[in-house]
C-alpha cells in the first residue's frame, strides 16, 4: 500500500513565516495543557476511592518497599513501583493529584511518541509538531487520565513506543517495550497480532519473543523481594480476571448487546469469545503477509485495526479498553488523512462508554457499540477494497 499522496506533498512543504507560527501556536499548546489538566476538579470516583486512593495510603502508612509485599493490589506491581515513587509527594499535594500526576506525565511521554511517529510522514516540523500539541487536548487523553485519573496513557505509551521501533526497524527495543506493556496492563496484547506480522515476515526474530516472560519476570522482582509469593505475581491477569463475571464492563462492543440476554452462558461464551478473537488475530497476522507493499502508512493502519478489533471481539471488557485504539486512530489521521471519521468515531464512542460511569448515562455503551460496529465494519470493507487482491489467497500453480 503506498503511502498518501497528500502526506507526501506536506512532506515538501515549505517553511517560513507559517512555519514559525505553527511552532509558536505549538509551544503554547504545550504550556497550556498542564495547566488544564491541574485544573479539572478533583473528581472523587468509585476507581479513586475504593482502590487507588487506598493502595495509596497504604503505600504511605505501612512504608514504600514493604507495602510492595502485600496483597492488597488488584494491578501489577510495575504501576505501583510508579505509585510509590509518586507517593513522595505526600503532603505538598492532593492525594488525588498525586495519582493523577503519573497520568499527565505519561500524557507527554506519549505527545513524544505522537511526534516522532508522525515525523517519519512529514519531514518539516511543523506537523508533527502540530500531532503531539493535538495529542495532549485529545478528549479521551484528557477524561481518561486527568479528569478519571485512569493509567491507560501508561501501557499505550509502551506500545507507541514499541511501534515507533518496528517503523524505524529496531526489532529489540520493539519487543522489549511491548513486554514492559504487558507487564502493565495484559489489554497491551490487543497490539500483538501486528507484532506476530512481523515475526512471521521476519523482521522480528523468533527469540526475541523470550522477552515478554523475562521482562515480566524481573518486574515482579522487587515486590517479591519484599515478601509478595511469586503464585500470587504470576496468576495476577488470571485473579482479575475473576474479579467479575460480566460479558461486558459497559464497553462500547459486540457484548454490550449480549449482557443481558446470553449471561446464563457465560463461561462457554468468554471461551468462545476468546478462542475466535485468538484465531482472527491470527488470520490477519498471516493475510498481511501478503502484501506486496508494507509502507510505514500500511504499518499503521494494520496496528490501530487490532488494538481496535480486539477489545470489540473480546467478552470481558472495559469502557477503558479501546482507549489504545483511540490514540493509534489520532495518529493515522497524520499519515492518512482520510482516515479521519476512525479517530472521530472512536473518540465520541469512547466518551460515550465513559459517561455511563461518570456520569450515569446508562444508555452511552450502547450508542457507542452502534458506532464502533459501524466504525469496524467500514474499516474492514475499507481495506477489503483497496488491498483485497493482494491479501486474498493466491491460487495455486498446476503441478
Amino acid at each position: 500500500m503506498a503511502d498518501n499522496a497528500s502526506t507526501e506533498t506536506s512532506e515538501n512543504a515549505a517553511g517560513g513565516p507559517g512555519q514559525t507560527t505553527a511552532l509558536s501556536a505549538c509551544l503554547v499548546l504545550l504550556a497550556a495543557a498542564p495547566v488544564l489538566y491541574f485544573s479539572l476538579p478533583n473528581h472523587l470516583n468509585a476507581d479513586l476511592r475504593d482502590a487507588l486512593l487506598p493502595w495509596l495510603h497504604h503505600l504511605i502508612e505501612a512504608g514504600r518497599f514493604a507495602a510492595l509485599g502485600d496483597a492488597v493490589y488488584d494491578y501489577t506491581p510495575t504501576y505501583i513501583y510508579l505509585l510509590s515513587i509518586a507517593s513522595h509527594l505526600d503532603g505538598t499535594v492532593a492525594d488525588i493529584t498525586i495519582i493523577k500526576s503519573i497520568s499527565i506525565l505519561f500524557n507527554f511521554v506519549a505527545a513524544f511518541l505522537v511526534y516522532n511517529i508522525t515525523a517519519q510522514f512529514h519531514r518539516p516540523p511543523t506537523i508533527p509538531a502540530m500531532a503531539a500539541a493535538g495529542f495532549l487536548f485529545l478528549p479521551t487523553a484528557v477524561v481518561n487520565s486527568a479528569y478519571w485519573g485512569q493509567v491507560d496513557i501508561l501501557h499505550t505509551s509502551l506500545l507507541l513506543a514499541s511501534f515507533y521501533f518496528t517503523l524505524i526497524r529496531r526489532p529489540f527495543p520493539a519487543v522489549f517495550c511491548f513486554s514492559v506493556a504487558i507487564s502493565v496492563k495484559l489489554q497491551s496484547i490487543f497490539f500483538g497480532p501486528y507484532l506476530l506480522f512481523l515475526v512471521f515476515r521476519r523482521e522480528i526474530p523468533w527469540r526475541y519473543l523470550i522477552l515478554i516472560p523475562i521482562v515480566y519476570s524481573v518486574a515482579m522482582l522487587p515486590a517479591a523481594i519484599a515478601g509478595r509469593p511469586w503464585a500470587e505475581l504470576l496468576t495476577i491477569y488470571l485473579a482479575q480476571s475473576e474479579r467479575f463475571h460480566d460479558l461486558s464492563r459497559a464497553a462500547p462492543n459486540l457484548y454490550t448487546f449480549l449482557q443481558e440476554h446470553l449471561h446464563y452462558y457465560y463461561r462457554r461464551i468468554v471461551a468462545l469469545g476468546i478462542g475466535i478473537t485468538a484465531i482472527i488475530g491470527l488470520i490477519i497476522s498471516l493475510s498481511a503477509l501478503r502484501l506486496r507493499e508494507v509502507s510505514a502508512s500500511t504499518r499503521l493502519l494494520l496496528a490501530t485495526f487490532t488494538v481496535a478489533l480486539m477489545p470489540f471481539m473480546l467478552p470481558k471488557m472495559h469502557d477503558r479498553y479501546f482507549f489504545t485504539a483511540d490514540v493509534f486512530a489520532y495518529v493515522l489521521v497524520f499519515a492518512m488523512p482520510r482516515m479521519w471519521p476512525v479517530a472521530v468515531t472512536l473518540q465520541v464512542s469512547s466518551l460515550l462508554a465513559y459517561s455511563d460511569f461518570l456520569f450515569g448515562v446508562s444508555v452511552g455503551p450502547h450508542i457507542g457499540g452502534v458506532l464502533n460496529t459501524a466504525l469496524l465494519l467500514g474499516l474492514t470493507i475499507y481495506i477489503l477494497r483497496h488491498y483485497g487482491h493482494e491479501l486474498a489467497p493466491r491460487p495455486r500453480r498446476a503441478a
